[in-house]
């Protein structure tokens, strides 16, 4: 429970009235300990010189959120500093090594935690170390205004947590200098794919949310020069498929009309590490190929990218799909499932993504020029039984993201899931003037209606972004 009293009533219960809490009348106002007033604190948050991650954790959080609400920033206290804090009595946060944590776990039961004022200190503790920050929050929640910090003389109160999950905000874009982002998850790690490096080729670096994609990684295809694939590195993917990393890219020999894709296979089980060289992944027509993507379904693996229809299409492209026999081999003939057909589409369809949701199965792509303010993302939804017919593809008619006050161009998105099992696109756009240079990288949660429809999308400066937490379920009285 989180809420802010202004009036702190004794509590009249047995558990409010264990032995180690002088416990007041029933009937009268209790005696009420200054904790912060005029902007000063006479309280110091203690934390152990070897306090554990939860404590550590707990009591930062603490000191920030007390911070954040009063604008004053609380004094530490460790074992060795806190002769030298005059006057100030103690916040103790966690199993610390002063008896009144100790006496604050008796009669806890699991995933509980209790805030207590006993012998002069204000005790914060719990039987789940990963409860302490839902703690501090009550805390704050509870007792904290803008101007002062009051707790009453007998506080002794217990709360519930259970698994869940907080929400902070994020700010777009929440990367600069980014086109064509791809992001991939695998065993709670999210890896950030682009083209990059000394001489050209892709990079991967790791992160621990999709927010927190960076630049700290490393080149893991180096171009090589004299080859098919020697320069224009597009839109790279990285894709886990049947136990193996693999990166699909773009690439040229310094000629567009020869961009094709290619295929290359992780050498470990880290996708930071080296990619080899495996060859061209295409359809028998051998036509130029862009932003390649793996489909899954049904047990099967489908190649879908953005190409030309004939050698002289320059200027129009189409979505295609074909069957694939392994991750680096198209073993069936190409079809169409997308070709420009609304005004907002301008003349490329490109940069498929798949997107599951249940047994839905869409290809969110992009639509117009990648260096015009209309720039937009669109979506195809399968509603036939098999994804080689181009009749199993139905195009919605409205795009589903496009520019707006805040960001002009946004497209070419990936889609990863966050902890708490929602999705969440990733796309470039341009906070100021239309065109490739001054791209930026935002994200956006994405939605699904009732009838199967994916909902219309906002350019928005900030999100709430999920991240796992223990939470609090209800007060025990």
């Amino acid at each position: 429970m989180k809420r802010i009293i202004s009036v702190l009533i004794a509590l009249a219960t047995v558990l409010s009235c264990m032995a180690f809490v002088s416990c007041g009348d029933g009937n009268k106002e209790a005696k009420m300990i200054s904790v912060l007033a005029n902007g000063e604190s006479n309280f110091a948050i203690y934390r152990p010189d070897r306090a554990t991650k939860g404590e550590s954790d707990g009591g930062t959080s603490l000191r920030s959120l007390i911070n954040e609400k009063t604008g004053v920033r609380m004094q530490y206290s460790t074992d060795d500093e806190f002769s030298k804090i005059e006057g100030a009595d103690e916040i103790l946060v966690g199993n610390t090594n002063r008896a009144e944590s100790a006496t604050a776990l008796e009669g806890l039961q699991e995933n509980q935690f209790r805030i207590a004022y006993i012998n002069k200190k204000i005790v914060i503790n719990s039987t789940n170390p990963d409860c302490l920050l839902a703690a501090a929050q009550t805390f704050v929640n509870e007792f904290v205004t803008e101007t002062e910090i009051k707790v009453p003389e007998d506080l002794n109160r217990v709360w519930q947590c259970q698994p869940g999950f907080n929400y902070y905000e994020v700010k777009n874009p929440i990367l600069d200098g980014g086109s064509d982002p791809y992001v991939t998850q695998l065993d709670g790690t999210y890896y950030y794919c682009w083209s990059g490096g000394e001489g050209g080729g892709v990079m991967v670096s790791k992160a621990a949310s999709i927010d927190k994609i960076n630049y700290n990684g490393k080149q893991v295809v180096k171009a090589v020069p004299g080859t098919n694939w020697s320069s224009e590195y597009w839109a790279p993917e990285l894709h886990y498929l049947n136990g193996e990393w693999y990166i699909y890219v773009a690439a040229d020999d310094g000629e567009d009309k020869n961009h094709r894709m290619y295929v290359f296979k992780g050498t470990t089980q880290d996708p930071t590490d080296p990619f080899e060289m495996i060859g061209q992944i295409t359809d028998p027509t051998d036509m130029w190929a862009i932003d390649g993507t793996v489909l899954q379904y049904k047990g099967e693996m489908y190649f879908v990218w953005s190409g030309w229809a004939t050698p002289d299409s320059g200027g129009h492209q189409d979505l295609y799909i074909a069957h694939m026999s392994n991750p680096w081999t198209i073993d069936s003939d190409r079809v169409m499932i997308s070709t420009p057909t609304n005004g907002w589409e301008g003349p490329l369809n490109e940069g498929p993504i798949p997107v599951y949701n249940g047994d839905d199965v869409y290809i969110v792509y992009s639509g117009n020029g990648s260096w015009t303010a209309d720039y937009c993302l669109g979506y195809l939804k399968l509603t036939g039984d098999d994804p080689l017919k181009a009749n199993s593809w139905e195009k919605y008619g409205s795009p589903i993201l496009s520019r707006n006050s805040n960001a002009m161009g946004p497209g070419h998105c990936s889609v990863a899931t966050a902890v708490d099992g929602s999705q969440w696109a990733i796309y470039h756009a341009n906070p100021d003037v239309a065109g490739w240079d001054g791209r930026t990288v935002w994200i956006q949660k994405l939605q699904f209606s009732d009838n199967g429809k994916i909902k219309l999308m906002k350019n928005t400066k900030t999100v709430m972004y999920p991240e796992a937490s223990w939470v609090v379920e209800k007060e025990i009285t």
